[in-house]
């Protein structure tokens, strides 16, 4: 009988995988991991909703590339942030904005200079948390 090689959903998740191999990794990277399949998608989410500090500024040409979707994919994962860094990031909308820190009560440090779509009212969440 023939034994599975190892994959790595096999090893130890918060000990491994999230503290030494993710972080290494681009948010393009952990999507396209986390369409890969089910068991990923889900050592994805849980990676993501663990996430204290999230940081897009480098990341924007992949994501305007790819839309709202990868966003809004990321955003109904995360919940637990507490720093958000979304530098430049023009495709950023007031709206999508809103619902992201509706879902993110802990936030207490924002950085969404060069963000040129937004107003004040995409702050409205953050000032009633």
């Amino acid at each position: 009988m023939e034994s599975k090689p190892p994959e790595l959903v096999d090893l130890l998740w918060n000990d491994v995988i999230f503290q030494y191999i993710f972080p290494l990794l681009s948010m393009k990277d952990l999507y396209q991991l986390r369409a890969t399949n089910k068991s990923y998608k889900e050592l994805v989410e849980e990676y993501l909703f663990q996430l204290k500090s999230l940081h897009l500024h480098s990341e924007q040409l992949y994501l305007q590339k790819f839309g709202l979707d990868a966003f809004q994919v990321l955003s109904s994962c995360c919940s637990n942030l507490r720093k958000v860094n979304f530098t430049a990031c023009s495709w950023l909308t007031d709206e999508v904005l809103i619902s992201f820190f509706t879902q993110n009560k802990h936030i207490t440090d924002v950085n969404l200079s060069l963000c040129i779509n937004l107003t004040s009212k995409c702050l409205q969440p953050l000032i009633v948390h």
